[in-house]
């Protein structure tokens, strides 16, 4: 059916309609309230209706950022597509017409799952964008509740008169003001005698939402579920996630802490490194490298959890800095030999979720966890953020260019994806 609908009048409309309104902010604008009322309709309905609504929902989060300026690292093609299908959903008549009941939306699922799978890359990157504002954002309000403010002095209002005391009788209590509050608390889940943290946000949201994330698990309950509610879906998120985690050693290495010793064997590429630990009367950790030796200072009182939070980004700065210029020398070879860019700015720092990215204006960031990657490995996310140069998107030309560079790209994909859990400091 998808293909039937992509071939349609109404689909080849929606895309004529999303090009016009390329340089055309306020009508993108228009466009996307359009969709929300629309979207109204299935907040609140259930089965397949809300995956519907999230996938939608998700649509309308990116193209907003973007129009905004608050998030601009979708291509014009990435835009081109959401906004499409968007104004294909808004569409009254189209393939499937909407007014019949239920049955009138199921094309507008069909493109919209589609976009979104041709648009993964992308939608992850948003949605750790996101997450990343979200956690910004939590922890400002926290510093500014944290600050110290004078109460006011409370001012005894008096009662009107229905409340007054007449013939002796008492005066009648104001009927108490109940309202919904934003929280957060935070729980635990045993695995395998692990405490892994479970962030619990009951916020201002239409969906439920669940995420494993390096620091744990975030639950997002919208604030109008009530306490049964909240609890049952609690509950349900959290057997989820166990049975997520319990049953992925990529999980299990994110979330379990990391131990670490004295006299521990660190390789990086071709060199070997000895670790060693000392505990001293200090509040923070530091490190430096002499020879093959990482040494480490950490607080006497530093707890293992303390250790394995701190530790992964301190030794993978250690080594950044000191396989720094190799690794720069790697992206210029590869560079001349086939791309003959310019590259006015290079870094390689700790990620936790993406290898590498670029910019437009000629920058290029590598994740330091490559270092411990196969160099074919290394070398492949090398060839594909430089090809972005030239193709920022992911499309066929994209993938064309990094084949032309790297015919077997696919197989160190594969590999990334399958063992990239493992190279973590």
């Amino acid at each position: 059916m998808l293909l039937r609908i992509l071939k349609s009048f109404f689909y080849k409309q929606a895309r004529k309609q999303a090009q016009k309104l390329r340089g055309d902010k306020k009508g993108k604008e228009r466009v996307i309230d359009d969709a929300e009322k629309k979207a109204g309709r299935f907040a609140r309905m259930k089965g397949r209706f809300v995956k519907f609504y999230a996938k939608l929902s998700l649509i309308l989060r990116m193209l907003r950022a973007y129009i905004s300026g608050e998030y601009r690292k979708l291509p014009w093609t990435a835009v081109f597509r959401l906004l499409t299908a968007i104004i294909y959903f808004v569409a009254i008549v189209d393939f499937i017409p909407d007014f019949i009941p239920l049955f009138g939306f199921l094309d507008d699922m069909a493109v919209l799952t589609w976009v979104l799978a041709s648009l993964k890359v992308e939608a992850g990157r948003f949605l750790e964008w996101e997450e990343q504002q979200n956690a910004d954002r939590k922890e400002s309000e926290k510093k500014e509740t944290g600050k110290k403010t004078e109460k006011p002095v409370p001012v005894k209002k008096p009662l009107p008169k229905k409340h007054k005391a007449q013939a002796g009788k008492k005066p009648l209590p104001a009927k108490p003001i109940v309202k919904r509050k934003m929280s957060a608390q935070k729980q635990n889940l045993r695995i395998a005698e692990h405490n892994i943290p479970v962030n619990i946000y009951v916020e201002r949201r239409r969906n439920v939402r669940a995420s494993i994330v390096k620091s744990g698990v975030n639950i997002r309950i919208p604030f109008f579920f009530s306490a049964a509610e909240t609890e049952k879906t609690i509950h349900r998120l959290k057997d989820w996630a166990f049975k997520k985690i319990e049953s992925s050693t990529a999980l299990q290495n994110k979330l379990y802490p990391r131990s670490y010793y004295s006299g521990q064997k660190i390789r990086v590429q071709e060199q070997e490194f000895t670790l060693n630990l000392e505990q001293a009367n200090r509040k923070s950790f530091s490190g430096k490298i002499k020879g093959d030796t990482i040494f480490i200072s950490l607080p006497e009182d530093a707890t293992a959890e303390e250790q394995s939070q701190f530790l992964p980004r301190l030794i993978s700065n250690l080594m950044s800095k000191c396989f720094y210029q190799r690794t720069f020398n790697r992206v210029e070879a590869i560079n001349q030999k086939y791309f003959g860019k310019k590259i006015k700015r290079f870094s390689l720092k700790y990620t936790a979720s993406i290898w590498g990215s670029c910019s437009g204006r000629g920058g290029i960031t590598l994740s330091s966890r490559l270092l411990l990657a196969p160099q074919e490995a290394l070398d492949y996310v090398i060839v594909h953020e430089l090809a972005h140069f030239e193709h920022p998107n992911h499309s066929a030309a994209f993938w064309n260019e990094v084949a032309r560079v790297m015919p077997n790209y696919q197989e160190q994909e594969k590999w990334l994806k399958k063992n990239g859990h493992l190279c973590d400091f």
